[in-house]
């Protein structure tokens, strides 16, 4: 399965006007592929989506790390993939399932005065699957999530700057 993966992770990004290796958190790799399980849609022999699923040490959490799909599929491909791997972690006695980082509300909001701010509101209204961070919240609100909080502090200048990679893997 894994040529046919890559051909669908390849055309998902083309769709989004980035490369594989834009960012380390999208990349997808064989050896990436092969190392974890990952949740596969059909229709008949022709594969719509994929999620790959990483799991904790002792089943103590799923996490859905990434998912592609290919062109013209349903607006609830994504939902569907969400909802099959919670069910496929049950089955696996998994005591809870990640479905990744929201940011917070009011983010993007435009009358910020700090360049961070405004950065951040750049990306909030960029999100990888969705048209926006918006959307992507909402998505994932939908599955009723318990919200932890994360947070990130840095010395004034550009020292997030450099760390943004290492916060992005």
């Amino acid at each position: 399965l894994i040529p046919e993966l890559l051909s669908i992770s390849e055309h998902w990004l083309r769709g989004k006007r980035t490369r594989q290796h834009a960012f380390p958190s999208i990349a997808l790799r064989v050896d990436y592929l092969r190392r974890f399980p990952v949740g596969v849609v059909r229709s008949g022999a022709r594969i719509l989506a994929f999620g790959s699923l990483v799991g904790s040490a002792g089943k103590a959490e799923l996490s859905i790390e990434l998912v592609r799909y290919t062109a013209n599929v349903s607006t609830g491909i994504l939902d569907f993939v969400f909802v099959e791997a919670i069910l496929w972690a049950k089955g696996q006695a998994y005591r809870s399932v990640n479905l990744g980082l929201a940011p917070p509300r009011g983010l993007g909001r435009r009358d910020t005065v700090s360049r961070w701010d405004r950065f951040g509101a750049h990306l909030y209204r960029h999100g990888e699957h969705y048209s926006d961070f918006n959307e992507l919240r909402r998505a994932k609100a939908r599955f009723a999530p318990r919200w932890d909080p994360r947070f990130v502090s840095s010395r004034p200048g550009l020292a997030l700057a450099r760390a943004i990679p290492d916060l992005a893997k």
